[in-house]
């Protein structure tokens, strides 16, 4: 989970259209927050991901559900009120339901105070929300969330170890060439941590505190490698990534 700005609500989401909808849950029950243009709104302030989850939305059959952080069913006053609603995955809008237990909001919280990522990639809470949030969200769930969290882990380990190999030659002998293609393989992977990719705070996490990364920020430092635009993705990547300890 990382911190996400909040967005005006769409155009089409008219103090009337609220009240009109509003009224119609009330009287009927009718699922009136299922519009599209609240989910694309809601899309767009995620970067098309679940908030809690960070998954992709809407790619491999994975649909978004529109998530009341209050429940609807105890406050039906805010069925449609734009600051009460989040995009979540099917997942994490089941596991949450209508639990009133207080969680990290990824809009008015910062998450990364709440929330920890451990050595072996287990969510854990730093707060009283941020336990909640772990276990009301499902977020060390093997299946749906822990598995693909290891398995990003293993590969972003796996391309540092790489790149720190493939540097080793660079520093024997220098060139203009490999001084490109090496940087070129750097950002590439760095621009997996941002905000706009899926597992960003995972992928975040797992570069900045791996030793091999911090080995190739030294050479390239000493080598006039590291540019800028490297240092303003290192920079995304903090925004992003979650302490790994408490």
């Amino acid at each position: 989970m990382i911190k996400l700005e909040a967005v005006p609500p769409p155009s089409q989401l008219t103090p009337q259209l609220v009240e009109d909808l509003t009224a119609k849950f009330k009287q009927d029950g009718s699922a009136v927050w299922n519009k599209e243009f609240i989910k694309n709104r809601l899309l767009e302030m995620s970067n098309g991901k679940c908030a809690y989850s960070e998954i992709k939305l809407r790619v491999e059959g994975k649909y978004v559900e529109v998530e009341h952080f209050l429940p609807k069913s105890a406050y039906p006053d805010k069925v449609v009120e734009w600051d009460n609603l989040l995009p979540a995955s099917k997942f994490c809008n089941s596991k949450k339901g209508d639990k009133t237990h207080p969680i990290v909001h990824p809009v008015r919280d910062i998450p990364k105070e709440h929330l920890y990522l451990d050595e072996l990639h287990f969510m854990s809470g730093k707060t009283p929300k941020g336990k909640n949030s772990v276990i009301i969200l499902g977020l060390n769930d093997s299946e749906h969330l822990l598995k693909p969290r290891l398995a990003i882990r293993d590969a972003i380990q796996a391309e540092l170890s790489k790149q720190k190999y493939l540097l080793s030659f660079y520093e024997r002998e220098t060139t203009e060439n490999q001084g490109l293609l090496l940087t070129g393989f750097l950002i590439n992977l760095l621009k997996q941590g941002t905000r706009k990719e899926a597992y960003s705070a995972t992928v975040a996490t797992t570069i900045l505190n791996d030793p091999h990364f911090l080995a190739i920020k030294n050479v390239f430092i000493a080598n006039n490698l590291w540019t800028s635009e490297i240092e303003v993705l290192e920079d995304e990547l903090k925004f992003c990534a979650l302490d790994t300890k408490p």
